[in-house]
């Protein structure tokens, strides 16, 4: 009885327990690439400088900048507006157009598969090779500092 309960609950609930046991704990690699990328905000921006993310945990509190969150949980304007696509909690509503044209953060930390296409021709941030957009004209980015790899 005892081997056949252990199968049934693997069956039942092993997945879970067979991803802890590979790769730890879910997103682990995300989190501590996220942790990684804010102390290197921190590093490299002045504490004036705002910054733009799409995830507003570790980066924001890591780097201890003040924060516009592009994915709208803790900015009503966005919060209240219309969601783009499927129904994805906290995952589909933004407006970059408000978030990045209008409040023009000093640098925008990571990536959301919809910026890219808004990037694209924007002529007021400048792409790192480690994926950072930095604004043009912005003083409170050491821009060489923060376009080291980070991952």
């Amino acid at each position: 009885a005892i081997p056949l309960a252990i199968i049934a609950l693997l069956i039942i609930r092993g997945e879970p327990w067979i991803t802890q046991a590979i790769d730890n704990a879910p997103l682990l690699k995300a989190d501590i690439r996220r942790v990684k990328l804010g102390l290197l905000i921190s590093e490299s921006t002045s504490p004036k400088a705002i910054i733009a993310v799409h995830a507003a945990g570790q980066i924001p509190y890591f780097s201890n900048r003040t924060t516009i969150d592009l994915l709208g949980l803790n900015d009503p304007v966005i919060a209240r507006s219309a969601s783009h696509g499927e129904f994805y909690p906290g995952h589909n509503k933004w407006n970059y157009e408000y978030s990045i044209t209008e409040l023009q953060p000093d640098l925008i930390a990571d990536n959301f598969a919809p910026l890219a296409g808004f990037m694209q021709d924007n002529q007021q941030y400048i792409k790192l090779d480690n994926g950072i957009y930095i604004r043009a004209d912005s003083v409170l980015v050491n821009a060489e500092k923060i376009s080291v790899e980070y991952r």
